[in-house]
Protein backbone atom coordinates (compact mmCIF):
# COMPACT_ATOMS: atom_id res chain seq x y z
CA UNK A 1 0.00 0.00 0.00
CA UNK A 2 1.19 3.52 -0.77
CA UNK A 3 2.12 5.53 2.29
CA UNK A 4 -0.22 8.52 2.62
CA UNK A 5 1.01 12.03 3.29
CA UNK A 6 4.42 11.61 1.64
CA UNK A 7 5.80 12.10 -1.86
CA UNK A 8 8.06 9.18 -2.64
CA UNK A 9 8.92 8.34 -6.23
CA UNK A 10 10.86 5.57 -7.97
CA UNK A 11 13.38 6.32 -10.70
CA UNK A 12 13.88 3.49 -13.17
CA UNK A 13 11.59 0.64 -14.30
CA UNK A 14 14.16 -2.15 -14.41
CA UNK A 15 13.64 -5.20 -12.21
CA UNK A 16 14.67 -3.31 -9.05
CA UNK A 17 12.28 -0.46 -9.80
CA UNK A 18 9.47 -2.82 -10.75
CA UNK A 19 9.97 -4.75 -7.52
CA UNK A 20 9.78 -1.53 -5.51
CA UNK A 21 6.65 -0.44 -7.38
CA UNK A 22 4.89 -3.77 -6.94
CA UNK A 23 5.54 -3.68 -3.20
CA UNK A 24 4.57 -0.05 -2.65
CA UNK A 25 2.23 1.24 -5.37
CA UNK A 26 4.53 4.25 -5.75
CA UNK A 27 4.85 6.02 -9.13
CA UNK A 28 7.80 5.11 -11.35
CA UNK A 29 9.57 7.43 -13.80
CA UNK A 30 11.39 5.59 -16.58
CA UNK A 31 13.80 7.22 -19.04
CA UNK A 32 12.86 5.02 -22.01
CA UNK A 33 9.60 3.90 -23.60
CA UNK A 34 9.85 0.32 -22.23
CA UNK A 35 10.03 -1.39 -18.83
CA UNK A 36 12.74 -3.83 -17.78
CA UNK A 37 15.94 -1.80 -18.17
CA UNK A 38 18.55 -4.13 -19.70
CA UNK A 39 16.32 -7.05 -18.69
CA UNK A 40 13.91 -7.15 -21.60
CA UNK A 41 13.57 -8.76 -25.00
CA UNK A 42 13.28 -7.40 -28.51
CA UNK A 43 12.26 -9.01 -31.79
CA UNK A 44 13.79 -8.96 -35.27
CA UNK A 45 12.54 -10.57 -38.43
CA UNK A 46 14.89 -11.72 -41.19
CA UNK A 47 14.57 -8.35 -42.90
CA UNK A 48 16.12 -6.78 -39.78
CA UNK A 49 12.83 -5.07 -38.99
CA UNK A 50 12.08 -4.62 -35.30
CA UNK A 51 8.68 -5.91 -34.25
CA UNK A 52 6.79 -4.71 -31.22
CA UNK A 53 5.16 -7.38 -29.01
CA UNK A 54 2.87 -4.69 -27.59
CA UNK A 55 1.09 -4.16 -30.90
CA UNK A 56 1.68 -7.12 -33.19
CA UNK A 57 2.53 -10.76 -33.78
CA UNK A 58 6.16 -11.71 -33.20
CA UNK A 59 6.11 -15.51 -33.52
CA UNK A 60 8.00 -15.33 -36.84
CA UNK A 61 10.85 -13.27 -35.36
CA UNK A 62 14.08 -14.00 -33.56
CA UNK A 63 13.87 -12.97 -29.92
CA UNK A 64 16.99 -11.33 -28.51
CA UNK A 65 18.00 -9.58 -25.31
CA UNK A 66 19.99 -6.33 -25.36
CA UNK A 67 22.82 -7.40 -23.06
CA UNK A 68 22.87 -11.10 -23.88
CA UNK A 69 21.00 -13.93 -22.19
CA UNK A 70 19.39 -13.02 -18.88
CA UNK A 71 18.77 -16.13 -16.83
CA UNK A 72 17.26 -16.20 -13.35
CA UNK A 73 19.34 -17.90 -10.66
CA UNK A 74 19.30 -17.85 -6.88
CA UNK A 75 15.52 -17.48 -6.85
CA UNK A 76 13.95 -17.67 -3.38
CA UNK A 77 10.61 -19.40 -2.92
CA UNK A 78 9.00 -16.05 -2.09
CA UNK A 79 10.29 -14.43 -5.30
CA UNK A 80 9.43 -17.44 -7.41
CA UNK A 81 5.85 -17.39 -6.17
CA UNK A 82 5.65 -13.65 -6.82
CA UNK A 83 7.01 -13.99 -10.37
CA UNK A 84 4.85 -16.99 -11.24
CA UNK A 85 1.85 -14.83 -10.42
CA UNK A 86 2.73 -12.92 -13.60
CA UNK A 87 4.30 -15.56 -15.83
CA UNK A 88 5.14 -19.30 -15.61
CA UNK A 89 8.82 -20.16 -15.18
CA UNK A 90 10.77 -22.96 -16.82
CA UNK A 91 13.72 -24.60 -15.08
CA UNK A 92 16.98 -25.61 -16.78
CA UNK A 93 20.15 -27.43 -15.74
CA UNK A 94 23.13 -25.36 -16.85
CA UNK A 95 25.32 -26.64 -19.69
CA UNK A 96 28.45 -24.48 -19.93
CA UNK A 97 32.02 -24.98 -21.06
CA UNK A 98 35.35 -23.27 -21.68
CA UNK A 99 36.48 -23.24 -25.32
CA UNK A 100 40.16 -23.27 -26.31
CA UNK A 101 39.96 -22.30 -29.97
CA UNK A 102 43.63 -23.07 -30.71
CA UNK A 103 42.96 -26.79 -30.24
CA UNK A 104 39.18 -26.81 -30.65
CA UNK A 105 38.88 -28.23 -27.13
CA UNK A 106 35.76 -27.79 -24.98
CA UNK A 107 36.14 -28.35 -21.24
CA UNK A 108 32.99 -28.32 -19.07
CA UNK A 109 32.54 -25.41 -16.66
CA UNK A 110 33.66 -24.84 -13.91
CA UNK A 111 37.06 -25.52 -15.43
CA UNK A 112 38.79 -26.10 -12.08
CA UNK A 113 36.40 -28.98 -11.36
CA UNK A 114 37.07 -30.72 -14.69
CA UNK A 115 40.83 -31.27 -14.67
CA UNK A 116 40.42 -34.80 -16.07
CA UNK A 117 40.10 -33.19 -19.51
CA UNK A 118 43.73 -32.04 -19.39
CA UNK A 119 46.85 -34.03 -20.18
CA UNK A 120 48.28 -35.89 -17.19
CA UNK A 121 51.30 -33.60 -16.77
CA UNK A 122 49.18 -30.43 -16.84
CA UNK A 123 46.53 -31.91 -14.56
CA UNK A 124 49.09 -33.05 -12.00
CA UNK A 125 50.84 -29.68 -12.01
CA UNK A 126 47.55 -27.87 -11.44
CA UNK A 127 46.63 -30.23 -8.59
CA UNK A 128 50.00 -29.70 -6.96
CA UNK A 129 49.67 -25.92 -7.21
CA UNK A 130 46.04 -25.62 -6.13
CA UNK A 131 46.35 -28.00 -3.19
CA UNK A 132 49.73 -26.69 -2.04
CA UNK A 133 49.98 -24.80 1.23
CA UNK A 134 52.43 -22.46 -0.48
CA UNK A 135 49.67 -20.44 -2.16
CA UNK A 136 49.01 -17.49 0.10
CA UNK A 137 47.17 -14.24 -0.35
CA UNK A 138 49.43 -11.17 -0.21
CA UNK A 139 49.59 -9.20 3.03
CA UNK A 140 48.37 -6.03 1.32
CA UNK A 141 44.79 -5.73 0.14
CA UNK A 142 44.76 -8.11 -2.82
CA UNK A 143 43.62 -7.33 -6.31
CA UNK A 144 41.34 -9.74 -8.15
CA UNK A 145 44.42 -10.99 -10.01
CA UNK A 146 46.23 -11.61 -6.71
CA UNK A 147 43.23 -13.55 -5.40
CA UNK A 148 43.04 -15.74 -8.51
CA UNK A 149 46.74 -16.59 -8.34
CA UNK A 150 46.59 -17.32 -4.61
CA UNK A 151 43.66 -19.71 -5.02
CA UNK A 152 44.21 -21.40 -8.38
CA UNK A 153 47.98 -21.27 -8.91
CA UNK A 154 50.00 -20.13 -11.93
CA UNK A 155 49.16 -22.91 -14.40
CA UNK A 156 45.37 -22.66 -14.20
CA UNK A 157 45.60 -18.86 -14.14
CA UNK A 158 47.76 -18.79 -17.27
CA UNK A 159 45.50 -21.28 -19.05
CA UNK A 160 42.20 -19.60 -18.25
CA UNK A 161 41.65 -17.21 -15.35
CA UNK A 162 44.11 -14.51 -16.39
CA UNK A 163 43.33 -14.33 -20.14
CA UNK A 164 39.57 -14.63 -19.58
CA UNK A 165 39.46 -11.91 -16.95
CA UNK A 166 41.76 -9.70 -19.02
CA UNK A 167 38.95 -9.60 -21.60
CA UNK A 168 36.02 -9.71 -19.18
CA UNK A 169 37.30 -6.74 -17.11
CA UNK A 170 39.13 -4.91 -19.94
CA UNK A 171 42.41 -5.36 -18.08
CA UNK A 172 41.09 -4.05 -14.76
CA UNK A 173 41.46 -7.35 -12.90
CA UNK A 174 44.98 -6.39 -11.79
CA UNK A 175 43.68 -3.18 -10.17
CA UNK A 176 40.23 -4.02 -8.80
CA UNK A 177 39.30 -5.75 -5.56
CA UNK A 178 38.20 -9.40 -5.60
CA UNK A 179 34.47 -9.60 -6.23
CA UNK A 180 31.79 -11.95 -7.56
CA UNK A 181 33.88 -14.71 -5.99
CA UNK A 182 31.00 -17.17 -6.06
CA UNK A 183 31.64 -17.32 -9.82
CA UNK A 184 35.12 -18.78 -9.19
CA UNK A 185 34.44 -21.43 -6.56
CA UNK A 186 37.46 -22.80 -4.68
CA UNK A 187 36.58 -26.26 -3.36
CA UNK A 188 39.79 -28.29 -3.11
CA UNK A 189 37.97 -31.55 -2.43
CA UNK A 190 35.83 -31.10 -5.54
CA UNK A 191 38.88 -30.04 -7.58
CA UNK A 192 40.68 -33.26 -6.59
CA UNK A 193 37.63 -35.38 -7.41
CA UNK A 194 37.09 -33.60 -10.73
CA UNK A 195 40.61 -34.55 -11.78
CA UNK A 196 39.44 -38.16 -12.12
CA UNK A 197 35.61 -38.20 -12.30
CA UNK A 198 32.63 -36.01 -13.20
CA UNK A 199 32.22 -33.04 -10.84
CA UNK A 200 31.11 -30.38 -13.32
CA UNK A 201 27.48 -29.68 -12.38
CA UNK A 202 28.43 -27.12 -9.78
CA UNK A 203 28.60 -23.36 -9.43
CA UNK A 204 26.44 -20.34 -8.80
CA UNK A 205 23.93 -21.00 -11.62
CA UNK A 206 23.94 -24.78 -12.02
CA UNK A 207 20.14 -24.52 -12.18
CA UNK A 208 18.44 -21.45 -13.62
CA UNK A 209 14.98 -20.27 -14.61
CA UNK A 210 13.53 -18.37 -17.55
CA UNK A 211 10.00 -17.00 -18.08
CA UNK A 212 7.83 -19.03 -20.41
CA UNK A 213 7.20 -16.82 -23.43
CA UNK A 214 10.19 -14.59 -22.82
CA UNK A 215 11.60 -12.04 -20.41
CA UNK A 216 9.56 -9.31 -22.08
CA UNK A 217 6.34 -11.17 -21.24
CA UNK A 218 7.28 -11.09 -17.56
CA UNK A 219 8.26 -7.40 -17.39
CA UNK A 220 5.21 -6.35 -19.43
CA UNK A 221 2.92 -8.24 -17.06
CA UNK A 222 4.60 -6.66 -14.05
CA UNK A 223 4.56 -3.15 -15.49
CA UNK A 224 0.86 -3.40 -16.37
CA UNK A 225 0.04 -3.36 -12.65
CA UNK A 226 2.34 -0.41 -11.87
CA UNK A 227 2.00 3.37 -12.22
CA UNK A 228 4.82 3.99 -14.72
CA UNK A 229 5.53 7.25 -16.52
CA UNK A 230 7.64 6.43 -19.58
CA UNK A 231 9.93 8.81 -21.51
CA UNK A 232 10.90 10.64 -18.31
CA UNK A 233 14.68 10.94 -18.41
CA UNK A 234 16.14 12.77 -15.41
CA UNK A 235 18.42 15.70 -16.31
CA UNK A 236 18.84 17.33 -12.89
CA UNK A 237 17.88 16.91 -9.26
CA UNK A 238 17.76 19.88 -6.89
CA UNK A 239 18.24 18.19 -3.53
CA UNK A 240 17.69 21.41 -1.55
CA UNK A 241 14.29 22.05 -3.15
CA UNK A 242 13.62 18.30 -3.47
CA UNK A 243 12.67 18.57 -7.15
CA UNK A 244 13.42 16.26 -10.07
CA UNK A 245 13.71 17.82 -13.54
CA UNK A 246 13.06 15.67 -16.61
CA UNK A 247 14.19 16.01 -20.22
CA UNK A 248 10.58 16.36 -21.40
CA UNK A 249 10.10 19.46 -19.23
CA UNK A 250 8.22 17.78 -16.41
CA UNK A 251 9.13 18.60 -12.80
CA UNK A 252 8.28 16.43 -9.80
CA UNK A 253 8.64 17.23 -6.11
CA UNK A 254 9.68 14.51 -3.70
CA UNK A 255 10.30 13.75 -0.07
CA UNK A 256 12.15 10.52 -0.82
CA UNK A 257 13.43 8.74 -3.91
CA UNK A 258 14.08 5.07 -4.58
CA UNK A 259 16.65 5.27 -7.37
CA UNK A 260 18.02 2.62 -9.71
CA UNK A 261 19.96 5.18 -11.77
CA UNK A 262 23.68 4.24 -11.92
CA UNK A 263 25.45 5.62 -8.87
CA UNK A 264 28.01 7.74 -10.73
CA UNK A 265 25.25 9.29 -12.84
CA UNK A 266 23.07 9.98 -9.81
CA UNK A 267 25.68 11.95 -7.88
CA UNK A 268 26.36 13.98 -11.02
CA UNK A 269 22.63 14.71 -11.47
CA UNK A 270 22.54 15.88 -7.85
CA UNK A 271 25.74 17.95 -8.13
CA UNK A 272 27.46 16.01 -5.34
CA UNK A 273 31.25 15.86 -5.08
CA UNK A 274 32.31 12.86 -3.00
CA UNK A 275 35.93 14.01 -2.95
CA UNK A 276 37.09 10.59 -4.16
CA UNK A 277 38.01 8.95 -7.43
CA UNK A 278 35.06 7.08 -8.88
CA UNK A 279 35.34 3.31 -9.00
CA UNK A 280 35.53 1.95 -12.56
CA UNK A 281 32.91 0.36 -14.75
CA UNK A 282 32.98 -1.35 -18.12
CA UNK A 283 30.58 -1.48 -21.04
CA UNK A 284 29.62 -4.46 -23.17
CA UNK A 285 28.98 -4.79 -26.89
CA UNK A 286 26.62 -7.69 -27.57
CA UNK A 287 26.21 -9.09 -31.06
CA UNK A 288 22.91 -10.96 -31.39
CA UNK A 289 22.59 -13.40 -34.26
CA UNK A 290 20.24 -15.81 -35.93
CA UNK A 291 22.22 -18.21 -38.10
CA UNK A 292 22.51 -21.63 -39.63
CA UNK A 293 24.18 -24.06 -37.25
CA UNK A 294 27.90 -24.49 -37.89
CA UNK A 295 29.65 -27.84 -38.18
CA UNK A 296 31.33 -27.31 -34.79
CA UNK A 297 28.45 -25.61 -32.98
CA UNK A 298 28.93 -26.50 -29.28
CA UNK A 299 25.99 -28.18 -27.50
CA UNK A 300 26.22 -25.79 -24.54
CA UNK A 301 24.07 -22.92 -23.28
CA UNK A 302 27.16 -20.73 -23.21
CA UNK A 303 30.94 -21.01 -23.52
CA UNK A 304 33.69 -18.94 -21.90
CA UNK A 305 36.62 -17.85 -24.05
CA UNK A 306 40.13 -17.32 -22.65
CA UNK A 307 41.30 -16.26 -26.10
CA UNK A 308 39.80 -14.80 -29.26
CA UNK A 309 41.04 -12.60 -32.08
CA UNK A 310 37.95 -10.40 -31.93
CA UNK A 311 38.21 -9.89 -28.16
CA UNK A 312 34.95 -11.60 -27.18
CA UNK A 313 34.94 -13.36 -23.81
CA UNK A 314 31.70 -15.35 -23.99
CA UNK A 315 29.26 -16.79 -26.51
CA UNK A 316 25.80 -17.90 -25.48
CA UNK A 317 23.15 -19.82 -27.41
CA UNK A 318 19.63 -18.62 -26.69
CA UNK A 319 18.16 -21.47 -28.72
CA UNK A 320 20.12 -24.12 -26.78
CA UNK A 321 18.23 -22.94 -23.71
CA UNK A 322 14.82 -22.69 -25.38
CA UNK A 323 13.71 -23.01 -29.01
CA UNK A 324 11.19 -20.18 -28.54
CA UNK A 325 14.07 -17.77 -29.28
CA UNK A 326 13.91 -18.67 -32.99
CA UNK A 327 10.98 -18.01 -35.37
CA UNK A 328 8.18 -20.53 -35.07
CA UNK A 329 8.86 -22.00 -38.52
CA UNK A 330 12.38 -23.01 -37.37
CA UNK A 331 11.59 -24.44 -33.94
CA UNK A 332 11.54 -28.05 -35.14
CA UNK A 333 14.61 -27.45 -37.33
CA UNK A 334 17.77 -27.59 -35.23
CA UNK A 335 19.83 -26.37 -38.18
CA UNK A 336 18.88 -22.81 -37.15
CA UNK A 337 20.30 -21.30 -33.96
CA UNK A 338 20.13 -17.98 -32.17
CA UNK A 339 23.09 -16.75 -30.16
CA UNK A 340 24.95 -13.79 -28.70
CA UNK A 341 28.60 -12.86 -28.33
CA UNK A 342 29.90 -10.47 -25.67
CA UNK A 343 32.85 -8.11 -25.82
CA UNK A 344 33.72 -5.87 -22.87
CA UNK A 345 34.90 -2.32 -23.52
CA UNK A 346 36.04 0.57 -21.39
CA UNK A 347 32.95 2.68 -20.83
CA UNK A 348 32.13 6.37 -20.57
CA UNK A 349 32.65 7.13 -24.25
CA UNK A 350 30.39 6.64 -27.27
CA UNK A 351 31.15 3.75 -29.60
CA UNK A 352 31.28 5.08 -33.14
CA UNK A 353 29.13 3.43 -35.78
CA UNK A 354 32.22 2.61 -37.84
CA UNK A 355 34.07 0.90 -34.98
CA UNK A 356 30.91 -0.92 -33.96
CA UNK A 357 30.38 -2.26 -37.50
CA UNK A 358 34.01 -3.36 -37.83
CA UNK A 359 33.89 -5.11 -34.46
CA UNK A 360 30.66 -6.91 -35.31
CA UNK A 361 32.11 -8.12 -38.60
CA UNK A 362 35.22 -9.44 -36.86
CA UNK A 363 33.10 -11.29 -34.29
CA UNK A 364 30.83 -12.91 -36.88
CA UNK A 365 33.83 -13.91 -39.01
CA UNK A 366 35.53 -15.54 -36.03
CA UNK A 367 32.44 -17.53 -35.06
CA UNK A 368 32.21 -18.77 -38.66
CA UNK A 369 35.92 -19.63 -38.61
CA UNK A 370 35.42 -21.74 -35.49
CA UNK A 371 32.45 -23.49 -37.09
CA UNK A 372 30.03 -22.24 -34.43
CA UNK A 373 27.77 -20.77 -37.12
CA UNK A 374 27.26 -21.08 -40.84
CA UNK A 375 25.35 -18.52 -42.89
CA UNK A 376 24.01 -15.64 -40.75
CA UNK A 377 20.29 -14.96 -41.13
CA UNK A 378 20.08 -11.82 -39.01
CA UNK A 379 22.70 -9.80 -37.10
CA UNK A 380 22.11 -7.01 -34.62
CA UNK A 381 24.21 -5.36 -31.92
CA UNK A 382 23.58 -3.49 -28.69
CA UNK A 383 25.86 -1.43 -26.47
CA UNK A 384 25.29 -1.24 -22.71
CA UNK A 385 27.19 1.24 -20.54
CA UNK A 386 27.67 0.58 -17.72
CA UNK A 387 27.33 -3.19 -17.92
CA UNK A 388 29.69 -4.19 -15.10
CA UNK A 389 30.71 -2.22 -12.03
CA UNK A 390 33.96 -2.71 -10.11
CA UNK A 391 35.63 -1.49 -6.92
CA UNK A 392 39.26 -0.73 -6.18
CA UNK A 393 40.88 -2.36 -3.14
CA UNK A 394 39.89 -0.48 0.03
CA UNK A 395 37.82 2.02 -1.96
CA UNK A 396 35.07 3.82 -0.05
CA UNK A 397 33.73 5.72 -3.05
CA UNK A 398 30.46 3.76 -3.44
CA UNK A 399 29.43 3.74 0.25
CA UNK A 400 30.39 7.43 0.53
CA UNK A 401 28.29 8.32 -2.52
CA UNK A 402 25.33 6.32 -1.24
CA UNK A 403 25.61 7.92 2.20
CA UNK A 404 25.65 11.42 0.68
CA UNK A 405 22.58 10.61 -1.38
CA UNK A 406 20.88 9.08 1.65
CA UNK A 407 21.34 12.35 3.55
CA UNK A 408 19.30 13.96 0.75
CA UNK A 409 16.44 11.45 0.85
CA UNK A 410 17.68 9.30 -2.04
CA UNK A 411 17.94 5.53 -1.54
CA UNK A 412 20.00 3.74 -4.21
CA UNK A 413 19.17 0.13 -5.08
CA UNK A 414 19.98 -2.41 -7.77
CA UNK A 415 23.01 -3.60 -9.65
CA UNK A 416 23.94 -0.16 -10.95
CA UNK A 417 22.24 2.03 -8.37
CA UNK A 418 24.16 0.39 -5.52
CA UNK A 419 27.26 -0.30 -7.69
CA UNK A 420 27.59 -4.02 -6.98
CA UNK A 421 27.21 -7.15 -9.05
CA UNK A 422 24.01 -9.04 -8.41
CA UNK A 423 21.72 -11.25 -10.39
CA UNK A 424 18.28 -10.23 -11.59
CA UNK A 425 16.54 -11.92 -8.69
CA UNK A 426 18.71 -10.17 -6.11
CA UNK A 427 17.82 -6.88 -7.77
CA UNK A 428 14.12 -7.73 -7.83
CA UNK A 429 14.15 -8.81 -4.18
CA UNK A 430 16.04 -5.66 -3.18
CA UNK A 431 13.35 -3.64 -4.93
CA UNK A 432 10.59 -5.51 -3.12
CA UNK A 433 12.30 -4.85 0.21
CA UNK A 434 12.84 -1.14 -0.51
CA UNK A 435 9.24 -0.75 -1.66
CA UNK A 436 7.87 -2.48 1.42
CA UNK A 437 9.99 -0.26 3.68
CA UNK A 438 8.82 2.94 1.97
CA UNK A 439 5.19 1.83 2.08
CA UNK A 440 5.18 1.28 5.85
Amino acid sequence: MRKEGTTTIILGAGLSGLGAALASGLPVYEATDRPGGVCHSYYLDEDHMRRDPYVGEVSQCFRFEPAGGHWLFGVSEVSRKKIEGFCPLREYARKAAVFFHQTGTLVPYPLQDCLRYFEDAVRNRILQEVCSDELRSPQRSPSFKDWLLANFGPTLCELFFFPFNERYTCGLYADIAPQDLYKSVVDKQRIRRGAFEDASNHGYNSVFLYPSGGLDKLVRAMSATCDIHFDHRVVRIDTSLRKVYFENGAIRSYDKIISTIPLHTMIELCGIDCGQTQDPSTAVLVVNMGAMRGANCPPYHWVYLPSSKSGIHRVGFYSHVDRSFVPQRYREDDRVVSLYAEKSLRGDFPLSAEVKAETCTAIVDELKEWGFIGTPLVIDSTYTDPAYTWSRPESTWAPTAMRELGHRGIHQIGRYGAWRFQGMMESFEEGLSAGQTMAQ
